[in-house]
Order: structure tokens, then C-alpha cells, then sequence
């Protein structure tokens, strides 16, 4: 999935040769040389990434970024897809992580109008289920869909009274109305929102997650890259691609904040500070980093099978949380938060190693 939101290739291609006075043939030959080595860049990718301009990257650092469209390849390369939906069914991994002593969010109830049952869950099949469920129980709600990715689909529930949904951003709906637009035929988890550490405020009113980069092994759990996931503006959500979205890269070892990026219409950029703020945020260091680490190893050995994986972990007050587990990983969030390609030397090992001959 993109994570900047691309012009048609033609008006990327003029907007880099003008900015960097390269020609734009000389910049569609490199492309082309490019694409046919390990990474697969397509070309979008060679020029979000800014990788025409030599001044930026060695030949050897260019070979090491890795296209989006071959992450699944690589997964279905060295993972067992056995433990998907151990994962990827959102009620099913809160029920697990949870039953293992794992700190997660509360699920309150499930909307699904199928035969499945959730034990110790209430749920939810229609508008008058809702109607009674909310009327009762008050606050907001985060929704999440069972089988989604990427938080697509994802809304809060605001509030309900006898009339009426709230939903955030968006005018007062019937119960009815709410079902046909944002259920119709599917399931959704309603979570507690989480509430994010001090740390954050005056940045987000979301909450923020770290990524951490899972590769497996017998010799335990290998963390090529950490990223902070950070909502700001209007967003409800940390993934990258909701447009105010940043991101940012982390000493793996530290919880340190090296970078902060942001999106352009023609790729990525980074920032001195917080959009609208004077606060820098590179240098700090996030709290209970020990904590987030240890857990993460954790959830990554309980999940062994899923060779190559992340963990969103959100950090509370009261120590971090874990928010999804993720079956494979996004090559493109930590390039881009780190400026640098995925195919690490260790990276590469490890696929290799893992039984992928694609890198």
C-alpha cells in the first residue's frame, strides 16, 4: 500500500527533474537500471524516494531499498500462513494475547450479524442491539474491523442516545443509517480507547503506536528497525497514509527519536518540529522503552510460526499496550522514517536464510 498518495507519473517525473536539474530521460534510464536489481523499485517508489539524486545515496544504497509490491512474495517466502488469522482475526488475537497475560486494549463488544459466536463478549446484530448497548453503556468507543488492514475502515463511536449514533466527524445517524453505511455485511471489534502516555501531549489526541520490526529465528527475535507511528491533526488513527500522519525512526536499543517525516506531493520530507508546534521530539527518548522491548519479545515468540512480523505497541501511563500484531511488515515505513533502504545486510541474511531467494 503507498504510503504518499502519488501524481501521475509524468508530473513526479517534471517535478524532479526541475527540482533537481537532472534530465528527465537520464532520470527514466536510471530508473530503469535500477528497477532490475534486488529491490524491484517501481518507478513511483524510485521517485518518492528521491533516488535520482546520487549526491544522496551511494550505488550500494540504492540497491538497498526494496519495492512494496514484493513484501507479500517475500512473507509467503518465510513465514507460515497457518498463523494468519491468529493474527489478522482481531477478536481471535485480542483473545489470545489477553489469555497470555498480555496488556491490550478492552474489548467491549462485537457488531457482527453472522452465526459466530464470541464467547464472554457481547454482540451486537442490529440497530435496536446497538440502540440498547449504548444507551447503557457510555464513552467513547474505538471500531475496528475484524479482518481489516491498516486501520481501514476504522471510526469512533462518539456516543449514542435513543434517537441517534455519534459518530466523530461525521452529523448524527440513525441506528439504521449506521448499519447500512458503516456495517452492512461486516464485523467490527469496539475497543476502549486508549489512552496515550504524557509524553504525547500538545502533539496528538490519537494514539500513537511503535512499530517494532519482527524477524524470528531459533536464536530468538532480531529487530532490524523501530518506528513511532504519530497521528496529529483530525486523524484517528497512526497508519501513515492518513494524510496529517507522521512518522518517525527509533534507536532500536535506546527508544531514542532520530527522525520526524512527514509526506509531500511528491514523496517525504523531514521536519525540524511538530506541524503548528515548536516541539522537536527528535532526541527525546520514549518512556517504558525496556518495557515496550520486553513485551514485544514476547508476543513475537508466542507468534514463532510468523517468521517475518511487527508489533504496534501503544504506550499508556501505565506501560505499553499492545495494539495489533502484524503478519509480515510494511518495507516502506522504515525507509521512509529512516532515509535508508530495508535490505540491510542483516535483513538480507536473515530472508535468505529464511528460505526467500528474491533479495
Amino acid at each position: 500500500m503507498n504510503q504518499a498518495k502519488d501524481l501521475p507519473s509524468a508530473t513526479m517525473l517534471a517535478n524532479a527533474a526541475k527540482a533537481s536539474g537532472i534530465n528527465p530521460i537520464k532520470i527514466t534510464l536510471d530508473h530503469a537500471k535500477l528497477k532490475r536489481g534486488r529491490g524491484k523499485l517501481r518507478f513511483a517508489e524510485y521517485l518518492r524516494y528521491g533516488l535520482y539524486d546520487r549526491s544522496k545515496f551511494t550505488d550500494d544504497e540504492r540497491e538497498r531499498f526494496i519495492s512494496a509490491f514484493i513484501h507479500w512474495p517475500i512473507f509467503d517466502d518465510t513465514t507460515n500462513r497457518e498463523w494468519w488469522a491468529v493474527s489478522e482475526d482481531k477478536w481471535l488475537s485480542g483473545t489470545f494475547l489477553e489469555a497470555c497475560d498480555i496488556p491490550v486494549p478492552e474489548t467491549v463488544a462485537v457488531i457482527d450479524r453472522s452465526v459466530r459466536q464470541y464467547p464472554k463478549t457481547p454482540v451486537i446484530k442490529s440497530p435496536q442491539s446497538l440502540r440498547a448497548f449504548l444507551t447503557k453503556n457510555k464513552g467513547q468507543l474505538f471500531a475496528k474491523s475484524q479482518r481489516s488492514m491498516w486501520s481501514a475502515g476504522a471510526f469512533i463511536i462518539e456516543n449514542g442516545d435513543a434517537e441517534t449514533i455519534h459518530v466523530r466527524g461525521v452529523e448524527a445517524l440513525s441506528y439504521d443509517d449506521f448499519f447500512d453505511i458503516y456495517i452492512a455485511d461486516g464485523a467490527f471489534v469496539l475497543q476502549k480507547l486508549v489512552k496515550p502516555h504524557s509524553f504525547f501531549d500538545g502533539v496528538t489526541e490519537a494514539t500513537p503506536t511503535v512499530r517494532l520490526i519482527n524477524m524470528v529465528n531459533e536464536e530468538g527475535v532480531f529487530n532490524p528497525f523501530a518506528v513511532l507511528k504519530l497521528p496529529t491533526g483530525e486523524s484517528i488513527a497512526d497508519n501513515f497514509w492518513r494524510a496529517e500522519n507522521l512518522v518517525c525512526a527509533l534507536d532500536v536499543n535506546t527508544g531514542e527519536i532520530l527522525t520526524l517525516v512527514g509526506k509531500t506531493e511528491m514523496g517525504y520530507e523531514n521536519l525540524d518540529t511538530i506541524p503548528n508546534s515548536d516541539r522537536k521530539m527528535s532526541g527525546e527518548v520514549l518512556p517504558f522503552w525496556d518495557d515496550v522491548k520486553a513485551v514485544n519479545e514476547k508476543v513475537s515468540l508466542m507468534h514463532h510460526e510468523i517468521k517475518y512480523g511487527s508489533t504496534d505497541i501503544a504506550i499508556t501511563p501505565n506501560g505499553p499496550v499492545v495494539i495489533e500484531v502484524n503478519c509480515g511488515s510494511a518495507f516502506e515505513l522504515p525507509q521512509i522514517a529512516y532515509g535508508s533502504g530495508f535490505l540491510t545486510d542483516e535483513v538480507t541474511a536473515f530472508f535468505r536464510a529464511a528460505g526467500s531467494k528474491r533479495v
